[in-house]
């Protein structure tokens, strides 16, 4: 099967995942839904907590309901929101606060 990569090669060598949190009724939690994005914010909280350094999420992210978390030694960082057209990718400062916030820490 011939795929094509999208991104870094993170997710080949076990350093990243991307991840969409489901509720108990198996519904896709979102960033549009304040109730969703406290648990996805939690999570996010969390992961970073016990080791991640990379966490790509907000609303024009991955459709709405994704997080890119990783753990590459040495990249700490953020990055998510809206698409950055002139910069050709997504930035820091395009993401969340929350998410700013947590790859600052």
């Amino acid at each position: 099967m011939d795929t094509q990569l999208v991104g870094t090669t993170r997710h080949l060598n076990g350093h990243a995942a991307d991840i969409r949190l489901v509720n108990a009724d198996g519904r896709i939690l979102t960033f549009d839904r304040a109730d969703d994005a406290a648990i996805m914010y939690n999570f996010a909280a969390n992961a970073k907590k016990y080791g991640a350094t990379g966490i790509g999420a907000g609303n024009g992210y991955m459709g709405n309901d994704g997080f890119h978390i990783d753990n590459v030694p040495g990249k700490a960082g953020s990055w998510g929101g809206e698409f950055d057209t002139v910069r050709k990718t997504y930035t820091h400062a395009n993401a969340p606060s929350w998410v700013q916030q947590l790859g600052r820490t």
